[in-house]
């Protein structure tokens, strides 16, 4: 029988960020291979291919290559010799990789004994097997157990976003192999976030990715009694996450919220109440769509809206203003019972107890109002992606322009610290630079 080859390498068609190469092993058998991540990368110059590992000193002709090498050849490699550089932690380096690349020989080796089948997966899987002794804790694994405590604690919103961005990790960057704590390094990181970069997201999606993986890392050190990943090694010390703090949250001006309210549409149509919705949103602080969707005639109480918000289960009461009430007279009917929905998007007789059918309902309803609202802005001459969300973006520019305090808008949309409401208004400052800037110059 064949034995697998194991072979250490530059995975020149993964550059990171930081202009340094990643370092991986390579395990080929029958013409198919599996990759393990070493946790290294170096630069080109600094690696030895001929050795499969990193100059710990500058190379030297010997004096077989002196006898064989033509004179041209032996220019050639005195040029090369001299452009070499050493890592200063190119033994450390080379030691770690060497003792990795022992343990895919012993797995090989004891399948071999055993008389089991051996490939390439097989040796890898191997690696991240509680059974090997090499690695027991499988940061894939543990992330998927989180998906499935997110699914019994009914969040949706976060399953979903959650379950996204591991298969792009699992299915993307690893290959479908995968990966354990051990491996978590900052090399690997830049790894993945140059991976991202290629792939074409944006700074904000990279940014969002990221932070999704340390929000699993940190749930596995606090972990109690299980010893998953060490804080002294957490990798996200030195590496920083980056937001594109340029970009801006889109929103409406006063003039495009009476724009959109001027619009002559018929009731009942699906356009009609999704500008309904949308403003509702707008003059009730900005409610999320996937709690507006859902309010139900009991969230109606003595002039005011109180309803439990979604993302953070947290209780907000509202109290209504007249342009919120005259919206709710459209919808109110004699018949109407306590736990009807307000806005005909949701059926009454919906089933609401199984709760992944329910969000999927409220996910495909906001999909839906959002396509409304994208005409709407056609038909209101809004040179805008209107969205849902953009009621909430609007509704807090709008409150910052009439110099509403910091404490109260973070109460009003409902945010657990001022923290949170400075930067949710940050993006929104690049008006009133200009503002300030043109004012500087007026007398001139």
């Amino acid at each position: 029988m064949k034995q697998p080859k194991v072979k250490v390498l530059l995975r020149t068609d993964k550059p990171l960020s930081d202009n340094t190469v990643p370092i991986w092993i390579r395990i080929t058998h029958n013409r198919r291979s599996s990759y393990l991540a070493s946790g290294y990368s170096c630069q080109e110059l600094e690696w030895n291919p001929e050795a499969s590992r990193l100059f710990e000193s500058k190379p030297r002709l010997t004096q077989a290559q002196r006898q064989t090498l033509n004179p041209v050849e032996i220019k050639a490699l005195q040029r090369a010799y001299t452009s070499v550089k050493i890592n200063p932690l190119a033994k450390k380096m080379n030691a770690d990789i060497d003792k990795k690349v022992r343990q895919v020989l012993g797995v090989r080796d004891r399948l071999e004994a055993n008389e089991q089948g051996i490939s390439s997966r097989g040796i890898k899987k191997q690696l991240v097997n509680k059974d090997s002794g090499l690695s027991s804790k499988s940061f894939i694994q543990y992330w998927e157990k989180q998906n499935i405590l997110l699914e019994k604690n009914q969040s949706y919103g976060t399953l979903k976003t959650y379950k996204s961005i591991l298969k792009e990790l699992k299915e993307g960057f690893l290959g479908n192999a995968d990966l354990s704590f051990e491996d978590i390094n900052i090399d690997l990181l830049k790894e993945y976030r140059g991976y991202l970069k290629r792939t074409g997201y944006s700074k904000n999606t990279i940014h969002n990715h990221l932070k999704t993986f340390r929000s699993i890392l940190y749930k596995a050190i606090k972990e109690p009694g299980k010893n998953y990943f060490n804080q002294d090694k957490n990798p996200f010390f030195a590496f920083k996450l980056e937001a594109d703090k340029t970009q801006e949250k889109e929103r409406l001006n006063a003039e495009e919220i009476k724009k959109l309210e001027g619009l002559k549409l018929e009731k009942g149509t699906r356009v009609n109440d999704a500008r309904n919705m949308f403003l509702f949103s707008f003059y009730c602080a900005g409610i999320r769509i996937g709690d507006l969707v859902q309010l139900t005639w009991s969230n109606i109480q003595e002039g005011r809206l109180s309803y439990e918000m979604g993302k953070t289960g947290k209780r907000r009461s509202i109290k209504l203003l007249p342009k919120a009430l005259d919206i709710l007279k459209e919808y109110q009917s004699i018949n109407a019972k306590q736990e009807d929905f307000i806005f005909p998007f949701l059926r009454n007789d919906l089933n609401r107890e199984n709760k992944s059918y329910f969000k999927k309902q409220i996910e495909a309803k906001a999909a839906l109002i959002n396509k409304c609202l994208k005409q709407l802005a056609e038909k209101a001459e809004i040179e805008k992606n209107l969205s849902t969300h953009i009621a909430r973006h609007s509704f807090a520019d709008i409150a910052r322009k009439k110099k509403t305090s910091l404490l109260d808008i973070q109460k009003l949309l409902g945010h657990s610290d001022s923290k949170t409401t400075q930067i949710y208004l940050d993006s929104f400052d690049i008006e009133s630079q200009d503002e300030a800037h043109e004012a500087i110059f007026n007398d001139l």
